[in-house]
């Protein structure tokens, strides 16, 4: 499964959903995040990629003509699936006019951080360091005042 993830205005993500479905994707859409979404089998994940651009850059237009803009600095793209299909998908970028966007490991949704094999190890270990450091603080200022 592919999953393409961006940060949009409002107005343009669900105006947009129409070009998305068109395209054969679906579309999950919370606020400004929008995320794009199909499963294939590791055989059609270049032909995937190829087809998720020719998606993006129809919305791109269309965002276009409207003054919007899609930002390809917060889009990321991320395969999902055991390990085992995962080496079997293509890691070449997806090409979009203004960007390149290399696949990553892990993607960050609504706070939630979503590793490939959806194990939720980078997620336990986004926690842990944030716990440790809010612990680390509450000591140090402990030792402070005493």
């Amino acid at each position: 499964m592919l999953l393409c993830y961006n940060e949009w205005s409002s107005l343009g993500i669900h105006a947009c959903c129409h070009f998305i479905v068109e395209c054969g994707f679906s579309a999950h859409a919370y606020a400004d995040d929008l995320q794009v979404y199909r499963h294939v089998s590791p055989a059609q994940s270049s032909e995937l990629m190829a087809q998720m651009a020719n998606c993006i850059a129809r919305v791109e237009a269309w965002m276009t003509c409207n003054r919007l803009r899609l930002n390809p600095a917060k889009t990321e793209v991320i395969w999902l699936g055991s390990s085992r299909r995962l080496v079997q998908c293509t890691p070449d970028p997806l090409l979009l006019p203004d960007a390149s966007i290399l696949p990553v490991h892990s993607v960050r949704d609504l706070g939630v951080v979503v590793d490939q094999d959806l194990s939720l190890a980078s997620h336990v270990s986004h926690v842990t360091s944030v716990c440790f450091f809010h612990f680390a603080r509450f000591v140090w200022s402990a030792l402070i005042d005493y």
